[in-house]
């Protein structure tokens, strides 16, 4: 599975495989900024174009682009507290920067521990997945 690292400053972004993200990875590579966000390659386009909007007039952004706003700051703002674990957490099904920002919250003795953890909320997004449709 694929990630799009894409710096809000700027919008550059950087597509990677899920697996190959190291925490160096997470700086913008175009203007060096340390705030990225791990954008999933199927809504790539909508948050890119939203991100150079933003750089304009926010009072031309509606209701609901402001909230995804919101969220894909949340999103850069996990991957810069938390580097790599907060990529990972963001790409997993049914995770978004709410629940993964709870996930990241506990502290964990190794990477499997954290796995296991990302595992249960996927499960538990699959299990309450039709109820929401």
């Amino acid at each position: 599975e694929t990630v799009v690292l894409a710096g809000t400053s700027c919008g550059a972004h950087l597509r990677k495989r899920v697996g190959d993200v190291t925490d160096e990875d997470l700086g913008c590579v175009h203007c060096g900024s340390v705030l990225v966000a791990a954008l999933h390659p199927a809504s790539v386009d909508d948050d890119l174009r939203l991100l150079a909007q933003r750089k304009g007039d926010d009072t031309a952004l509606t209701r609901e682009e402001r909230a995804r706003l919101r969220r894909l700051l949340t999103n850069a703002n996990l991957v810069w507290g938390n580097g790599r674990w907060a990529v990972l957490a963001l790409a997993a099904r049914g995770v978004g920067p709410a629940k993964a920002g709870k996930v990241l919250a506990m502290r964990y003795p190794s990477e499997e521990a954290f796995l296991r953890a990302l595992l249960a909320e996927e499960v538990l997004y699959a299990r309450t997945k039709r109820f929401w449709d």
